[in-house]
């Protein structure tokens, strides 16, 4: 059962393969036009293929976030975000429990 298991999703891994390959190809040849590009601070002016530069901008992106994420942890960001998030909700916490309290008394 396990090997059937295993079996059917290599099958689907390799059939999610082709699929992002055909897409990427018809991706490809539907947006081959040059674009031009200008790199405003300097003074140059990029001529690119629409693909490509969607393709590096995508790159760019997830290298950006990676560069965030370890920037985020080597200084500890994440602990200053959890502290505050979790300053929030202790007062949310805190003013749910008055309110039950206050609910609580009325009732009786």
């Amino acid at each position: 059962m396990n090997n059937m298991k295993s079996g059917i999703i290599s099958f689907f891994k390799i059939l999610l393969f082709f699929i992002i390959l055909i897409t990427f190809t018809v991706f490809m040849s539907n947006n081959s036009d040059f674009v031009r590009v200008n790199l405003a601070p300097f003074d140059y002016i990029l001529e690119i293929k629409l693909f490509l530069l969607i393709i590096i901008s995508f790159v760019l992106g997830i290298l950006a976030m990676i560069l965030f994420n370890l920037i985020a942890s080597l200084f500890g960001l994440k602990e200053i975000f959890s502290y505050f998030k979790r300053k929030k909700m202790e007062k949310e916490i805190n003013k749910l429990k008055t309110k039950y309290s206050q609910l609580e008394s009325e009732n009786e």
